[in-house]
């Protein structure tokens, strides 16, 4: 017969929402470094788990992994997506070399 595809029963884990005081609460006992970045990230919107994808894609490419190795790995449909993480490359283009720098033409 025909495999048929099941949903799994556990429910799904809703996102966890602090209000204004937890919040407030939050900042009180962090200092330093740690109360700085957090604040960052509050203040900008950004959660932290998109701070960690966003830096292993860009540690990535900067070591060298294609835009089609790096779609793979971050699941992404169109590679347009991917090419976002570019723009904070900071390679020198005057360092790369060419596949026939290598060839001696003698």
């Amino acid at each position: 017969g025909k495999i048929q595809p099941i949903r799994s029963k556990r429910q799904p884990k809703l996102p966890t929402v602090l209000g204004r005081s937890e919040v407030e609460s939050f900042f009180r006992f962090i200092d330093g470094t740690h109360a700085l970045m957090a604040k960052l990230l509050f203040g900008s919107g950004i959660r932290l788990m998109e701070c960690v994808r966003h830096s292993f894609a860009t540690a990535m490419l900067e070591n060298g992994i294609t835009i089609r190795m790096l779609q793979e790995l971050m699941g992404h449909a169109d590679v347009k997506t991917t090419e976002l993480y570019t723009h904070v490359l900071d390679k020198d283009i005057s360092q790369l070399t060419s596949p026939l720098d290598g060839i001696d033409l003698q």
